[in-house]
């Protein structure tokens, strides 16, 4: 009896041991199986990771070469632009040296230089009109010159002959002359001069013109004109 109580004893023992490794083995093949899908999730947000760092990494890229096609279109643009306005600046030059040959008085006024009385009285009708005046003075004063005098000897060349202005004029009238002091011609020189050289005084340019009116005869000798 006691022997059967002890066999059963030891059989029950046995029973519950493999029940017990039993148990154990099937928690751990569950505890492997849980680890499989937690490393391949992983594997994935790593690989997800990856693949969306990459895709920032190929955006950034589009982004900069589209930046740079945007910039070089700007580049052009303002080229494009600047060349259009320096074609528009091309065609009012051409323009306005139209408009200023058309209004030049040595254009206007075809019997300059001046060679009898009237030629000089038109000359003088054309300096009475203040806008037209205006135009003379600028005109003339692009002629320029080293100083006062060079000026005035440039100046006169084209507007008056030596031969006649000795002839018929003297500074302030004397010798039995006209005054040349009196004349709009005498104005525009004066006007012109004080445009060109800032600091002369009306003294020194009216000398000037004497000076140059006193050697007419000598000029028209020389060049018969």
């Amino acid at each position: 009896m006691y022997s059967h109580i002890a066999y059963l004893s030891e059989k029950s023992t046995t029973n519950e041991f493999k029940k017990l490794h039993t148990r154990i083995n099937k928690q751990t093949n569950n505890s492997q199986i849980i680890s499989l899908p937690t490393t391949t999730v992983n594997n994935v947000n790593k690989a997800i990771i990856r693949q969306n760092r990459s895709n920032e990494d190929d955006s950034k890229t589009v982004i900069n070469y589209l930046q740079q096609i945007i910039r070089k279109q700007n580049i052009l643009q303002s080229m494009v632009a600047d060349l259009g306005n320096r074609l528009v600046n091309l065609e009012s030059k051409e323009v306005n040296v139209t408009v200023e040959e058309n209004e030049s008085m040595f254009t206007n006024l075809e019997y300059l230089p001046v060679n009898n009385l009237e030629g000089m009285q038109n000359l003088e009708n054309y300096l009475c009109d203040a806008q037209l005046m205006q135009k003379a003075v600028k005109e003339l004063s692009q002629i320029g010159g080293t100083n006062v005098y060079n000026f005035i000897f440039r100046s006169m060349e084209k507007l008056i002959t030596n031969k006649f202005c000795g002839a018929v004029y003297s500074f302030q009238g004397r010798r039995k002359k006209e005054s040349f002091q009196k004349l709009k011609l005498d104005d525009l020189l004066i006007k012109a001069c004080m445009t060109i050289f800032k600091d002369t005084t009306l003294n020194e340019i009216e000398q000037n013109i004497s000076k140059w009116i006193r050697r007419c005869a000598e000029r028209g000798k020389d060049k018969n004109v």
